[in-house]
C-alpha cells in the first residue's frame, strides 16, 4: 500500500486529502500533519478557552465564490466590510462554525489520521 504525507492541515492540505481519498479509496493511507494544534492554517478559528461562547477568525473571515457554489454549512454574509469590492456573480460566504471548520469538514471526508 502507498503511503502519504500531506503537510498542513489547513484548506489545501484537507482539500488534497479529501480529493485523494476520493480518487484512490483505501488504496492509499494518508496522513496529515500540521505544526499547530487543530486545524484550519490560515483560516483557524480562536475559541474561548473556558468553554462559553465566543469565538474569532483569526485568517479568513469570508470566502468569496460563484453563484454555483453552494454548501450547506456556509451562509451568505450579510455584513458589509470595508473595502470590499463585489464582483458580479460572486457571493462572499462565513460558516457558522468557524472558518476552520472547513478544512475540518475536508479532513473528517478523507477519513485518515492527522497529527
Amino acid at each position: 500500500m502507498a503511503r502519504v504525507l500531506i503537510v498542513g492541515a489547513g484548506v489545501t492540505g484537507g482539500l488534497c486529502a479529501c480529493l485523494l481519498r476520493r480518487e484512490t479509496q483505501k488504496q492509499v493511507q494518508l496522513v496529515v500533519w500540521d505544526k499547530s494544534k487543530g486545524t484550519g492554517g490560515r483560516m483557524a478559528t480562536s475559541r474561548n478557552p473556558d468553554g462559553t461562547s465566543g469565538s474569532a477568525d483569526l485568517g479568513a473571515q469570508y470566502v468569496s465564490a460563484t453563484q454555483h457554489y453552494a454548501q450547506s454549512h456556509h451562509r451568505p454574509l450579510e455584513a458589509t466590510v470595508e473595502g470590499l469590492r463585489d464582483q458580479e456573480g460572486t457571493k462572499n460566504y462565513v460558516t457558522p462554525a468557524g472558518m476552520s471548520s472547513i478544512a475540518k469538514h475536508f479532513l473528517k471526508e478523507s477519513g485518515d489520521q492527522w497529527d
